[in-house]
């Protein structure tokens, strides 16, 4: 009828003008998977052959204080010495906007001990010539030094990385109709193994929900990532749906040409992809779309991006959480890209 052949026309149309920004497809290489595992939150190797946990945590950021006069030694000129400190202790450390008026500016960095261990040394490498740096605490427990015993007990160890099985990846095929234009959203939590998908939800180019579920990973939850996720124990209790299912479904739904919208939170391209494992080679990301102003070794949050250019807040924690809002985000923005 003639609603379908407008929307037909305007999809069309989209999709045209979304065809420049198309990334190659996602590298499905395995990277440090088949190493021995080494827990995230309490820096403990781990086998995955057998029991995976427990394991003994700190819950909150490590603090440590930085003469405020000095704090831009620690940045560096464009972010450039705490980017390097990020990638090469492993640890993550808060953008810092402005630096604080009191003597002493407060710096969070999250990660295991040994991540953690290895940022608070560089940072006091920088400024050994300049200042005293008193060693810092954790703020959950206040006990003082990177190394000290975590406060917290959980089930499992967790891995800061995507898992990825190659055995699992499917591509997607070609079907006998024009492409399509959808946008992508996946929620992950983190298991001994890695992030595994949780929850996913696909759009197609009007905003519409055409498909959602929830999924229950394989190996036991270390982490669901609520305050990211909004996915809970409670939520996940009842859940059968694997991955496998997820892909029987997608694949019905997303031809080979058919351009999916995602972003990614990490240096990967195309991530919610490689959570589905689905092997797809038209990806518009929107990470890559919109860059990080301090270069490629950063990605700004999807939220930022929505308030930027949307004019629009999302991931509020006042509100309940919406999984379809960041799908719904990046799909307003490359229409706000192309002059959809």
């Amino acid at each position: 009828n003639s609603r379908d052949q407008l929307l037909l026309k305007m999809e069309t149309k989209f999709y045209k003008g979304l065809e420049k920004y198309v990334l190659s497809k996602p590298d499905y290489e395995k990277k440090d998977a088949d190493q021995e595992p080494v827990c995230y939150s309490c820096g403990e190797a781990y086998s995955l052959t057998g029991e995976a946990g427990p394991c003994i945590m700190h819950l909150d950021f490590y603090i440590v204080k930085v003469p405020s006069r000095h704090m831009g030694l620690v940045m560096g000129q464009g972010g450039k010495t705490i980017d390097k400190i990020q990638r090469e202790s492993g640890a993550k450390l808060p953008d810092v906007q402005k630096f604080s008026s009191r003597q002493d500016t407060v710096m969070q960095i999250q990660g295991g001990p040994s991540e953690v261990g290895r940022a608070e040394s560089m940072i006091q490498k920088i400024l050994q010539f300049k200042a005293r740096m008193e060693e810092g605490q954790w703020r959950c427990c206040k006990l003082p030094g990177a190394k000290a015993m975590g406060c917290v007990t959980r089930q499992q160890h967790v891995r800061d990385m995507f898992y990825l099985d190659n055995s699992l990846v499917v591509p997607t095929i070609d079907m006998d109709r024009p492409g399509k234009v959808y946008a992508l959203d996946c929620k992950t939590c983190t298991t001994a193994r890695g992030k595994e998908l949780a929850r996913v939800t696909l759009l197609d180019f009007t905003g519409s929900i055409c498909y959602e579920s929830l999924v229950q990973p394989s190996f036991t939850i270390g982490d669901f990532r609520t305050d990211y996720t909004g996915i809970t124990s409670a939520i996940l209790q009842e859940v059968t749906t694997t991955i496998k299912d997820v892909q029987a479904d997608l694949l019905k739904l997303i031809s080979a040409k058919d351009i999916v919208i995602c972003h990614s939170h990490t240096l990967s391209s195309g991530e919610s992809l490689r959570v589905l494992h689905l092997e797809h080679k038209n990806v518009v990301d929107t990470s890559h779309v919109f860059p990080h102003r301090d270069g490629p070794s950063k990605k700004s949050h999807i939220s930022f991006l929505a308030k930027q250019f949307l004019r629009r807040n999302i991931q509020d924690k006042t509100e309940e959480f919406d999984s379809k809002e960041d799908a719904l985000a990046v799909l307003d923005l490359m229409k706000e890209k192309t002059k959809y």
